[in-house]
């Protein structure tokens, strides 16, 4: 063991003989030996097994997949759907805003028409009144 001063104020120790190896973790150890033991048994049954968890992930990946579609399929058609009755509620709109604007022409002819009356009527009036007072004025 050896002691260093350094300027910092701090001695270094050197001590070889207390550092220890790094081992590995117990739960690697266990992993290995599995694997290890594993590897004398019969590969058959790993592969079959392997076989049947890929079969079961395809399977789930297929289920997963189908899902996915049929929710699009069905958002597809609600986006359609509500289209079509934004589509039916405009041209409802639009039939309402043409009767109503048929209705307020046929009340404004209807007035003009009452008006065109009057005005003959006070232009008859007017007419006659002026003709009385012509005959009056030369008899």
């Amino acid at each position: 063991m050896g002691q260093k001063y350094e300027g910092s104020g701090f001695y270094i120790i050197d001590a070889f003989s207390l550092r220890q190896t790094s081992k590995k973790p117990f739960h690697l150890e266990k992993r290995f030996l599995r694997n290890n033991n594993s590897l004398d048994n019969t590969n058959t049954s790993s592969l079959e097994e392997a076989e049947v968890k890929r079969e079961a992930l395809l399977e789930a990946r297929r289920q997963k997949l189908k899902h996915k579609f049929l929710a699009v399929q069905k958002a597809v058609k609600e986006v359609e759907a509500r289209k079509e009755s934004q589509r039916v509620l405009f041209w409802e709109s639009l039939q309402v805003a043409e009767l109503k604007r048929n209705n307020r022409i046929e009340q404004r002819r209807a007035q003009s028409k009452e008006l065109v009356e009057r005005a003959k009527i006070v232009a008859r009036q007017n007419l006659l009144r002026y003709e009385a007072e012509q005959g009056n004025i030369f008899p």
